[in-house]
């Protein structure tokens, strides 16, 4: 079978899945939001702009105007699964970020205080009447054009967003990406703060500030644009979030399954990867809610590119909500443009549209934390995890691993990517920073378990922030030994 027909059949056989799960969530996801205007009449609000309710998936729920991001809003009563001390999410002081090895926080505990009024579900104004004008069906590509589709997806918690974050996707993600028109979709988790942790002072957190991004996004292809003979239509900006009772109402059984299911060989857990020592309970919650997230913003822009666009996406960007972006993130670049157009080994367009892209640090052994490349070799990433860790857990090599973040990213998902032909590379001078609440960040991300090109100094990775934020940063003050030495202040 050729890799042609290979990713034909594997779209078919998705397209298929993705229409059985909308069958399945869309039923519950109107059930729950009858019962919550039940119990609260004021979410019952009027919008300005509506997309069928029979078109939406997921989470994505409500949708609402630009002009009325406070319009509505979901209350955030704990489940009753939440309840009892049995199916309460783990609570402890160390606490994985999302699977990133060596990186454990608090941040699963739920807390009543963390509800934050915000719509689930936000569609950018500025795009309304562009989307009315459908774009002609998309024959495929083989080659990048000038016809190239692109949209860069956001996933995760947004930490410090406005302070630190924002500054940086504005120099690093939205202006290399101008040219392209690429469209924005987001998926957040509304989470007013977070416990402290090994490597987290945890602190207070506004999710609403990830609304800021729509802003920066015009702001940046309006100065775009004006440079042109001719302005392009402006992309579309969209949102979605969960909060602790949405997400746990959709993947309470996943979780249950995953932390209690036993190997019938050895009578150990079969998906918990045990022999990792610095793996707890909740470091497979926070896992599960990153997939989620992932999954999640995957769907909402295939929703918005069968629906409204209707013409397929190139390449797609998949970036976290919290990290700090101190280099270039080109969508059709293998390396960075370093000014020299006589180096052509450092001025390379993915001009074929076969490599995934990923950052050559945090190799544990390889780095999950975000990707960019070919939309059907991106896809498998962000959508077949729940997928191939049940192919994963049948495999005896892996006992005891299954479910471990990045040996499962480079033992499954990365060989799935690579058997319809895509093939990886490791972009040498990617770096980005994770952030925490109160305008903190780990400042040696890029310089752990492999290295940035161009960051190898600590006072490269400081310089860059100051240049970003326009103003200094300072090392966080802790004791010896403790996080706080890996943190910066800004």
């Amino acid at each position: 079978m050729s890799l042609q027909e290979k990713r034909t059949l594997w779209s078919r056989q998705e397209q298929t899945t993705r229409f059985c799960k909308i069958k399945i969530l869309l039923p519950l996801v109107i059930l729950g939001y009858v019962i919550s205007t039940t119990i609260n009449p004021s979410l019952g609000v009027s919008y300005q702009q509506v997309i069928s309710m029979d078109s939406l998936m997921s989470t994505t729920a409500l949708v609402g105007s630009s002009s009325s991001s406070t319009a509505h809003s979901i209350s955030n009563p704990i489940h009753s699964w939440l309840t009892t001390t049995e199916n309460r999410p783990p609570t402890v002081e160390d606490e994985d970020d999302e699977g990133d090895e060596g990186d454990e926080d608090n941040n699963n505990k739920v807390v009543e205080e963390e509800t934050t009024e915000i719509p689930l579900y936000r569609e950018s104004s500025a795009k309304t009447e562009a989307a009315a004008t459908a774009i002609s069906d998309h024959t495929t590509i083989t080659t990048i054009s000038d016809d190239l589709q692109c949209a860069i997806c956001f996933f995760g918690l947004p930490r410090s967003y406005k302070e630190l974050v924002l500054p940086s996707i504005v120099k690093h993600v939205l202006e290399p990406n101008a040219k392209y028109n690429c469209d924005i979709f987001v998926h957040f988790y509304a989470r007013n703060k977070e416990l402290k942790g090994r490597l987290n002072p945890g602190g207070e957190m506004d999710p609403k500030e990830i609304y800021a991004l729509e802003g920066a996004v015009q702001q940046v292809m309006a100065a775009t644009n004006s440079t042109k003979s001719s302005s392009s239509s402006s992309p579309a900006i969209i949102f979605s979030n969960d909060t602790e009772r949405t997400f746990f109402d959709l993947r309470r059984k996943q979780i249950d399954k995953y932390l209690k299911t036993k190997d019938k060989t050895n009578g150990k857990k079969l998906y918990f990867p045990w022999k990792q020592k610095t793996w707890k309970r909740s470091s497979l919650v926070n896992l599960i809610r990153q997939w989620h997230s992932i999954e999640t913003v995957f769907g909402l822009m295939e929703h918005y590119m069968t629906t409204v666009k209707k013409k397929n996406y190139t390449r797609v960007a998949m970036l976290r909500n919290d990290a700090m972006y101190l280099s270039p993130i080109d969508i059709l670049k293998l390396d960075n443009d370093n000014g020299d157009k006589n180096d052509q080994q450092h001025n390379v367009d993915d001009v074929n549209n076969e490599h995934f892209v990923i950052a050559p640090f945090a190799n544990y052994p390889v780095n999950d934390r975000m990707i960019y490349g070919p939309y059907e070799a991106i896809k498998i990433w962000a959508t077949q995890r729940f997928n191939l860790v049940e192919q994963r857990a049948q495999n005896k090599a892996n006992r005891g691993m299954v479910m471990h973040s990045e040996t499962f990213m480079q033992q499954s998902i990365l060989p799935a990517m690579e058997d319809l032909g895509y093939k990886q590379h490791v972009h040498p001078g990617l770096c980005f920073i994770r952030t925490r609440p109160d305008s903190k960040a780990l400042y040696n991300d890029c310089r752990t378990q492999g290295m940035a090109k161009g960051f190898e100094k600590k006072s490269a990775v400081i310089s860059e922030i100051t240049n970003i934020l326009g103003r200094s940063c300072e090392p966080a003050v802790g004791k010896k030994g403790n996080s706080a030495n890996l943190l910066i202040q800004c």
